[in-house]
């Protein structure tokens, strides 16, 4: 990373005495500006999540703390999902803007395309934060149509985090999502264990989702930032051992055998994008596969669908990611 200028550091500091700390990661004065306005605002409860400490000197702590590499959403707290704010905390991986936009417009396409009075059956897979069960509740249950959504993950940290989330956006989510979501332990890549565990607890699964750990060992030491090597969880990123697409035929299998009408999974880029669909066409299961785009233009998720679900392989329009949320 290249150093900073004196000159800037001296411009930083004339503006406000803590711009500075933000420098090693912002690298402009306008975006450490931008971050110390919303650690001011609403870094309190990082600042006490991360050790930061409630007295006179959090703020300091805080911003020090970026300009570590520390992740902003750690020291917020919270990150925007749609209409939901899902707080974040280390050891558990922050929900990207990708995920956000396949997630939406995969709930926008289960309203176009499903029966008002359906009651669908979710299974999210890796599932973290919880904030893609939560995000499809809240856009179906806000269109008046019911649904079961189960959430599984390995890490008993993620799920503390996915229950927490669902308490804290309850009041965004149906009367009834206690009963609507659930999230419990288990290993994807033990397949058999977990279509018995799933088997329990939903009546039907229409649409298999996940978000796996899908980066290679190589790709996460060359391509990955700072900030996500050192402070968010390998094991939500990069498989142990080093092989990224292992997990894509366990959720494609798992599907297969819950009789889901569909599966969705997001992956790294166009390269992985194409394996993955050459592995899931090639279990001669689903009557289709495809590739979403992102707001880069960007195959980030592979789309596999059962006779009548054709409607799933068109993807989202790729706009910028500052249009999409304006």
């Amino acid at each position: 990373m290249p150093r900073l200028a004196p000159e800037l550091i001296r411009a930083a500091r004339s503006r406000h005495p803590l711009l500075p700390l933000l420098l090693p990661e912002c690298r402009t004065i306008e975006q450490a500006s931008m971050e110390l306005r919303w650690l001011a605002r609403e870094g309190r409860w990082g600042a006490r999540g991360t050790g930061g400490g409630g007295g006179r000197g959090w703020l300091r702590a805080l911003c020090e703390k970026r300009g570590r590499g520390w992740p902003l959403q750690y020291l917020l707290g919270t990150q925007p999902f749609g209409a939901l704010e899902i707080m974040c905390e280390r050891g558990v991986l922050i929900p990207r803007p990708e995920t956000e936009q396949f997630t939406s417009h995969l709930g926008g396409h289960i309203l176009k395309h499903l029966h008002p009075r359906s009651r669908v059956g979710i299974v999210d897979l890796c599932t973290g934060t919880g904030c893609i069960p939560l995000l499809l509740h809240n856009q179906l249950s806000m269109a008046g149509m019911s649904s079961r959504i189960l959430g599984v993950d390995i890490s008993a940290r993620a799920l503390r985090s996915s229950k927490r989330n669902l308490e804290h956006n309850k009041k965004s989510l149906s009367a009834n999502v206690r009963e609507d979501i659930e999230f419990f332990h288990g290993n994807v890549l033990a397949v058999d264990g977990l279509i018995e565990a799933i088997g329990e607890k939903v009546k039907g699964v229409d649409i298999v989702i996940s978000n796996p750990p899908y980066i290679s060992k190589e790709s996460f030491n060359r391509s990955t930032g700072r900030s996500v090597r050192n402070y968010e969880p390998k094991l939500a990123l990069a498989p142990e051992g080093g092989d990224g697409d292992i997990f894509y035929p366990a959720i494609g299998r798992a599907a297969e055998r819950l009789g889901s009408q569909a599966v969705v999974a997001e992956v790294e880029g166009w390269e992985q994008a194409n394996r993955v669909k050459q592995e899931w066409e090639g279990t001669g299961v689903w009557e289709g596969v495809d590739i979403w785009r992102d707001f880069a233009g960007i195959g980030r998720t592979v789309v596999g669908w059962r006779c009548g679900w054709e409607w799933i392989r068109d993807g989202p329009d790729v706009v910028s990611y500052r249009d999409w949320k304006e």
